[in-house]
């Protein structure tokens, strides 16, 4: 349930309620790719980019999906140039 409320609230660029959500649903599940994908895009929006890049690599180990870790390493290229 937390994630869903982190994941909405990012949806609609309500991004304090998201942290709060997200930062939850973390702590009932550590090894979640969803969560910390979804974090790390909280994070990127927040403009917190070294804790953006290192949500987006541990995303990246909890992942099988060639699809998702394309897109991950797509984020983490730009979250470097923004840095």
């Amino acid at each position: 349930m937390f994630f869903r409320l982190g994941e909405f609230c990012l949806t609609v660029k309500l991004l304090d309620l998201s942290d709060f959500y997200l930062s939850r649903a973390l702590a009932m599940d550590n090894d979640s790719f969803k969560v910390w994908y979804h974090y790390a895009q909280l994070k990127t929006e927040q403009k917190q980019y070294p804790a953006a890049l290192e949500m987006y690599k541990k995303a990246l180990t909890l992942t099988d999906d060639d699809h998702f870790k394309q897109d991950i390493k797509e984020q983490i290229e730009k979250v470097e140039k923004l840095m």
